[in-house]
């Protein structure tokens, strides 16, 4: 007696490096449903070819690093099996979301399950540029008793450049700290390039104040063809020399190079990174640094933020895989 396959939905996980979902109570969810066979990668993809193999025959897939490229040579090759792209986040700037849409491929996300971690991370890394924790900790393991200033951040100037629910909940805990806050918003502006995301030149001149009185600046803006490297050499020559530059959301806001220079030089006194242009970082010379704090895009993954994704994801799946 045969077994008829074809009823069979596949669900292929090609990017759990490092591990999230084996063995969670939320994949395990999944394993029960019928009529579901699930593939789970956990080793790091090298490239698009890799990934068109691993995708063979999907109808779902599940994607939990940014750093995953679906694009058109993904979506093209897939022999239009695929019919679900669901994120463990939020952005999609991974993604060829206008071949998704012509090929109906949904598209599903976990919104809001990782604001409070993001905002905290952030704050967490502007207190350790503050209080040079990361070098006093090795200072002090090396038997040294240092000495020297380090920075109150009540009364200090944080500007927020992106004023989503993440940046909106980091301005609430930074007044909360006594720190004076002023924001820039990136939405609804139809622009093309950097040069014009502004809208009009009183908004790229608020843009540049916001540099250029801040004490502290925190991205929390989207990464899109118009956002890209948003803060490169010029953005960073606005900075005061006394300023930290923190980034939780995407790596590809800031040209990285010009940000080793700016440290290098200091053009700005100090920046700390959750994400990167490419991850995981290897011979960057941000590594090099010593006022850099670095962090493995990890912002978003608390314990508990990541149970509710990982949950949210598999309820997208079992929701949509009639799909």
């Amino acid at each position: 007696m045969t077994t008829d396959n074809s009823n069979i939905k596949h669900i292929v996980i090609p990017d759990d490096y490092p591990p999230v979902f084996l063995d969670s109570n939320a994949i395990n969810r999944l394993r029960r449903v019928p009529n579901v066979s699930l593939k789970i990668f956990n080793d790091r993809l090298t490239d698009t070819d890799e990934l068109i193999e691993k995708l063979k025959g999907a109808h779902t897939v599940i994607i939990t690093r940014s750093s995953t490229k679906i694009n058109s040579n993904v979506l093209e090759s897939n022999n239009n099996k695929l019919r679900h792209i669901s994120i463990l986040g939020t952005a999609t700037d991974n993604i060829d979301t206008n071949i998704a849409k012509h090929k109906e491929i949904l598209i599903t996300s976990t919104p809001d399950t990782h604001i409070e971690s993001v905002a905290e991370h952030a704050l967490a890394l502007m207190l350790s540029l503050a209080k040079r924790i990361p070098q006093l900790d090795q200072r002090v393991r090396h038997g040294e008793w240092p000495r020297g200033n380090i920075t109150l951040l009540r009364g200090k100037t944080l500007g927020i450049i992106g004023t989503g629910r993440v940046g909106e909940t980091l301005k609430e805990i930074a007044e909360g700290i006594g720190m004076n806050v002023i924001s820039y918003s990136l939405q609804d502006k139809n622009s093309r390039s950097k040069d014009h995301i502004f809208g009009n030149s009183s908004s790229k001149k608020l843009f540049y104040d916001i540099l250029r009185e801040s004490d502290i600046i925190s991205l929390h803006a989207r990464l899109s063809p118009e956002t890209q490297y948003l803060i490169s050499s010029e953005e960073l020559s606005f900075m005061k020399p006394t300023a930290f530059l923190v980034n939780t959301a995407r790596g590809g806001l800031i040209k990285e190079e010009d940000l080793v220079v700016a440290l290098q030089n200091s053009t700005i006194h100090g920046a700390a990174l959750d994400v990167f242009d490419q991850e995981p970082i290897t011979s960057s010379a941000l590594k090099k640094l010593s006022n850099v704090i670095l962090s493995p895009h990890i912002a978003g993954s608390t314990e508990e933020s990541l149970s509710i994704s990982l949950n949210q994801v598999v309820d997208s799946v079992i929701d949509n895989i009639g799909y």
